[in-house]
């Protein structure tokens, strides 16, 4: 893998698991019942598996098309 689309995959890996991080900090701290948070961060984090998959497949996709037109050059 190219130096920089590693460099791209590192800063949005690193993007993510901040984001994810905060909001899990912030539900944590949110007054509510255990079993209500629980069941809070479980849904999140459904929902931030499936943005990681999509944001992954983004930037696959974008890497497949930038080492294509470096070949092609």
């Amino acid at each position: 893998m190219k130096p920089q689309v590693k460099q791209i995959a590192q800063t949005v890996g690193a993007a993510v698991a901040g984001a994810a991080a905060g909001y899990v900090a912030g539900v944590l701290t949110a007054p509510a019942t255990g079993q209500e948070t629980r069941r809070r961060i479980g849904r999140r984090m459904e929902d931030g598996a499936a943005e990681v998959r999509r944001e992954a497949k983004r930037t696959l996709a974008d890497a497949r098309a930038r080492v294509e037109e470096a070949v092609r050059r």
